[in-house]
């Protein structure tokens, strides 16, 4: 008779287990932080999210920490201005212009990083990071590049 409640806590002990990897694979699945994209020979990486409240409106402000290795034998300019941040609806959100946003050209096998900042409504909880380069006159076209399905974080 003792070996059922004993046989029941390991049960239940296992189930808890189970059920606590299944949410962590399907928050991995919503995210993609820390995973390194390549384009054109750039590596670019979300590396952090931080939620806040925007004092200038009543919304959020989405910090995005990234991180860009410039693998090319020649510069490469880049910029927050070059991401677009879309909710699940494909609404287009708005970067902050006047935070201090990431703004560089990147020399040959060097670094840069730095942060986006992007308004969103305090109803959003997932979005998508685009990077679509901005586009020259020459150049009409505006292709994705590569994307990040991120899960925003609770508010800091």
């Amino acid at each position: 008779m003792k070996k059922f409640p004993l046989l029941f806590m390991l049960l239940a002990a296992i189930m808890l287990v189970t059920a606590c990897g299944q949410n962590e694979k399907a928050d991995k699945k919503t995210t993609e932080t820390n995973h390194t994209k390549s384009v054109n020979g750039v590596e670019m990486k979300v590396e952090k999210l931080k939620l806040t409240e925007d004092g200038a409106t009543k919304n959020h402000l989405l910090q995005i920490a990234m991180k860009f290795k410039n693998n090319n034998k020649t510069n490469f300019g880049i910029g927050a201005g070059d991401f677009k941040l879309k909710d699940a609806d494909g609404k287009e959100l708005k970067l902050k212009t006047e935070a201090p946003n990431f703004g560089d050209e990147i020399k040959s096998d060097k670094e840069l990083t730095g942060n986006a900042y992007f308004i969103v409504p305090k109803t959003i909880k997932t979005a998508k990071l685009i990077y679509q380069p901005v586009t020259t006159v020459k150049s009409k076209k505006k292709e994705t590049e590569v994307s990040w399905n991120l899960t925003l974080p609770e508010l800091d």
